[in-house]
């Protein structure tokens, strides 16, 4: 994963990579090490332990897992391209229902107290 995101830092935008960053980096390749497995040997149930970890342990919200599981299908997409993998995967694996955002706005009452 850490060859994917070297190649796809000079053709994404600089937010686009730090988020793949953190992805790989502070996420996947931390969760590997720490079960001592290289790539290949990853199966559906640690990238589906991995999700849960993130959600309930870590705090993080099934959208941003949402966000990992893409960024994590799309870099194993391309090592299966490059053939340093025969599958992809994560792309077996179901990643979390999305959260709706609920959209909150300021009653005037408030907006009049927030100005004082």
């Amino acid at each position: 994963m850490l060859q994917w995101l070297e190649m796809m830092k000079n053709s994404i935008g600089l937010i686009s990579y730090i988020s793949y960053s953190d992805t790989v980096k502070g996420r996947v390749d931390p969760f590997s090490r720490e079960r001592d497995v290289l790539l290949d040997d990853l199966t559906t149930e640690d990238f589906q332990t991995l999700y849960t970890h993130e959600m309930n342990v870590q705090g993080v919200s099934a959208n941003t897992v949402i966000h990992y599981h893409a960024n994590i299908c799309r870099a194993l997409q391309y090592a299966v391209k490059i053939k340093l993998i025969v599958a992809n995967l994560p792309d077996l694996v179901e990643s979390p229902k999305k959260n709706n955002y609920v959209v909150s706005f300021y009653n005037a009452e408030e907006l009049d107290n927030s100005s004082q």
